[in-house]
């Protein structure tokens, strides 16, 4: 299941992230990968690793993946170095 987006993939990252337009509320609340202009939920298990690796064979580099916040939840961000 692939979704085609005829946008940059900043462009993506960016809609995707700050909640707005109708690509946000496709993915709310999931793991994507992004790959040039295309968007893939992130599937379980080895179905999940096929297409991660379908996509980097197809584009050249690993996939962007991404947590597509919900609106309703607060989300804090904690890095331990």
């Amino acid at each position: 299941m692939c979704y085609f987006f005829a946008v940059k993939r900043k462009d993506i990252v960016t809609r995707l992230l700050t909640g707005h337009g109708a690509m946000h509320r496709k993915y709310r609340g999931r793991h994507v990968m992004v790959a040039g202009e295309k968007v893939v939920p992130l599937r379980r298990g080895r179905s999940g690793v096929k297409d991660f690796q379908g996509l980097t064979k197809q584009f050249g580099k690993p996939p962007l993946l991404l947590f597509v916040p919900r609106d309703d939840v607060t989300y804090i961000l904690w890095l331990c170095h």
